[in-house]
């Protein structure tokens, strides 16, 4: 998967989200003009993909993204939502929510909704 070559290629066809869920999270990505070059999992392109070719080794931060290609600048343009894997609580979002006043029961109870907290 690594040694694609696109050159020639119009940048345009490059990255081809192919599926994703409900809340935007990237299922399937196409990688060059057609899936017979490359189709991987969201997980893996947001994992693998662009870490290897960061200069600092970062990747995406989340897997709920979009992407375009600019001309203008010669250059694809991310649109990264939310950081991590999509589950469970925001450690900033909650942060927030007790600098608001919230008590950790009601932090809690709004990222986990239905559970019940207990003492054993």
């Amino acid at each position: 998967m690594m040694d694609i070559d696109l050159s020639g290629v119009d940048p345009n066809s490059w990255f081809t989200i192919q599926s994703a869920n409900q809340y935007g999270w990237v299922a399937k990505i196409q990688v060059g003009p057609d899936a017979s070059v490359g189709t991987v999992s969201g997980r893996w392109f947001r994992e693998n993909l662009l870490a290897r070719q960061s200069v600092d080794g970062r990747s995406l931060r989340s897997q709920c993204f979009t992407v375009s290609y600019n001309a203008d600048l010669d250059c694809f343009i991310f649109d990264v939502y939310g950081y991590g894997h999509g589950c469970g609580m925001s450690q900033w979002g909650a942060i927030g929510y007790a600098r608001n006043g919230w008590s950790y029961r009601d932090i809690l109870t709004h990222y986990f909704v239905g559970t019940t907290l207990t003492t054993y």
